[in-house]
Parts: C-alpha cells; structure tokens; sequence
C-alpha cells in the first residue's frame, strides 16, 4: 500500500490535494494500489506520483499533470485522460479498455505543444523525435548487444549471470530473457525483437525443445546464435534444420559454467565473422540522418 496521508488527502479532492503539492513541491507521491476509482480528478497535480496498481477505473483526469509519474499496471479503463499533461511519464503494462486519451501533450513545459492520442505511444514518439537518443540506443544494441537466452531455474540464472559478467568485460551489453517465463505471444515477439536489434544471441538448448522464437531469430532476423548444450544430452531434429538455415556457430558442450567461459571468446570470434552474411542477406542498414551541429 501506498502512504496513507497522501491516499487520504487526494480523496478529499483536487482543490485541498493541489494546494498541497503547492507547499510541498519536492515531494513524490506515493499512490500505490490507492482506489481513486470514479473520482473527480480533473488538472490533478500528479507530477512524479507513483502509481504503481493504483486503481483509476472511470476517474475523470482531464486536464492533469502526469508529469514524471510512474504508471506501472494502473487501472485506467473507461479514465479519461483528455488533455493530460505527459512529459517524462513512465508506462507499463497499463489496463486502458475504453480509456479516452486525446490531446495528450508529451512537450516539456514551456515548448510547444506536441499532442498525441495514445499514452503508452507517447513516451515512445518522444525517444523518435529526440534522434541522438534513438540513435545511441540502436547503436549500443547494434554494437555490443548480445542476448542471453536460457532457464532460470536449477541454477540456469546464475549461470547466465557469469556469463553476463564475461560479456561486460568483453565491452558487450549483455541482455538476459528467461526461456521458459515465455508463455504468451507479446512475450515471444518480445524476444524476439529484442533478438533482432542485437549483434549476437547466446542460447541455452538444453531444455526438451528448441524454443519456438528461436527459428524467427534464426530464419528472419538472422542473427548469428551461439548455442550452449549441455553435456550428455543431444540437439533436436528441429535445431539441426535450423543449423542449416541460420548462422548457428559451433555449440558450446558444457558440463558446467567454468566450460562455456572457456569457450566463449572463440565463439564470440565465429559469431563476429558470420557477421558479413547477415548484412548480406538483409542489405545495409538504413543512415540515420546527422545530428545538427
């Protein structure tokens, strides 16, 4: 639960709430879980408020400041967001069913006004129109990105975390996803694209199958894969064809961590080499437009 007195006082309304955050300018709400559900919120002075499960089913915001507030699995169907105020704000895994959200501007204070439709789509437009943001992103994942794909349980997570640690002192950027936490189609595009945007993907095959995302990061993206096999047990029918279709270097046997740290920079090596044939097949990178100086 969240803090009790800031719970209590914004049910007492926007005037007496606002007035509030007039004389306590620095201070950080904390709303989580509050049910604020059908209340009257209209130009709330939410800045920097956590919200995280906060329930805000049918409350009227429009008009507030959501300015650098944190809404982490908030309750806002049938809300109205109209005209909110949403620079900086944080977004994930929102319930927005029947939520309007029109006019919802994503400029900083005292530029002008960029208005969108969508709040999960704002802080995402705002990277876009912000270039060299974007641009160093892409370059980071393009460059040193390497995604770990494994299981988490009978200490496959530590395993993966000293390899992580290996990666970083290679200079790359090292990205862990959970295999087995996959159960859901946003979850497996997830992977997926996080496959896409990398230079490399570290895989753990020695599950009972070779995971179904896996054949678009080798078919589609074409992503050079170093696979790690345990010792003892013996790669799939499906992971053979996939050899065949992909950039798949030569897999790593492994009867514990110590065997794939051995072997991972001559690995990493092979995978930098087949490299040539990925840009090949998917032709050369769009430019990016250069920076004003």
């Amino acid at each position: 639960m969240g803090n009790r007195k800031h719970i209590d006082l914004i049910r007492q309304g926007v005037t007496a709430w606002n007035e509030w955050r007039v004389i306590h300018k620095r201070s950080q709400p904390d709303l989580t879980r509050a049910d604020l559900s059908g209340m009257d919120l209209r130009g709330v002075d939410l800045r920097g408020a956590g919200l995280f499960k906060a329930n805000l089913r049918g409350a009227n915001l429009s008009g507030a400041t959501l300015r650098q507030a944190r809404l982490i699995e908030t309750d806002l169907r049938d809300a109205d967001l109209s005209g909110c105020h949403v620079y900086g704000v944080a977004t994930w895994d929102l319930q927005l069913d029947g939520a309007r959200q029109t006019g919802l501007n994503i400029a900083k204070p005292g530029q002008p006004k960029i208005l969108v439709d969508d709040i999960e789509v704002a802080q995402v437009l705002y990277l876009l129109l912000n270039a060299r943001q974007v641009r160093k992103v892409l370059h980071l994942m393009a460059q040193r990105g390497v995604l770990l794909l494994g299981r988490f349980n009978d200490g496959g997570l530590e395993m993966l975390r000293q390899v992580a640690d290996a990666l970083r002192d290679m200079h790359y950027a090292p990205i862990i996803f959970d295999f087995d936490a996959v159960e859901t189609r946003d979850q497996m595009e997830t992977v997926t694209v996080l496959a896409g945007l990398s230079r490399h993907v570290i895989a753990d095959l020695s599950g009972p199958s070779v995971p179904a995302e896996l054949q678009a990061i080798v078919t589609t993206y074409r992503v050079p894969v170093i696979p790690l096999i345990q010792r003892g047990t013996r790669p799939y029918a499906l992971f053979k064809i996939l050899h065949n279709r992909g950039l798949i270097c030569k897999p790593i046997d492994y009867s514990s961590v110590d065997d794939i740290l051995r072997s991972l920079s001559a690995s990493l090596c092979e995978a930098e080499d087949l490299l040539p044939c990925r840009e090949a097949f998917l032709g050369p990178a769009p430019s990016m437009p250069s920076e004003r100086s």
